[in-house]
């Protein structure tokens, strides 16, 4: 998140469920708020490839275009991250830059370290 949105959050009661606090966080973000920036990397070749964070791009935000409204739905909010295999189907080249330095390194600590040096 945001600095801009983790001001927002106020915790929850004790006796309240998880769920339900999330749904009452969410209620408070007003419009317009950045919830999270959201960072991008070229290829594999370039997470790993000795540039570290100077391959790192900040690509935009995700901001909102309205308060929260809740609705019969909301017990089935998610957020759908797109599969890699989806992202060699569009850039097979990227297959061939796969190393076994990807597989044991490059996951989400990696990438948030990269981040965090931008």
């Amino acid at each position: 998140p945001t600095a801009e949105a983790k001001k927002l959050s106020h915790g929850s009661a004790a006796d309240e469920p998880a769920h339900l606090a999330f749904l009452r966080e969410l209620l408070r973000i007003p419009k317009g708020t950045a919830l999270y920036d959201v960072f991008a990397v070229p290829s594999p070749a370039a997470a790993m490839g000795g540039k570290g964070r100077e391959s790192v791009h900040r690509v935009g935000s995700i901001v909102t275009a309205s308060a929260f409204i809740r609705s019969a739905a909301e017990s089935n909010l998610c957020f759908w991250h797109q599969r890699r295999e989806d992202d060699y189907e569009l850039r097979p080249e990227w297959r061939a830059q796969l190393t076994e330095l990807h597989a044991r390194e490059c996951g989400a600590e990696y990438l948030a370290r990269l981040i965090d040096q931008h």
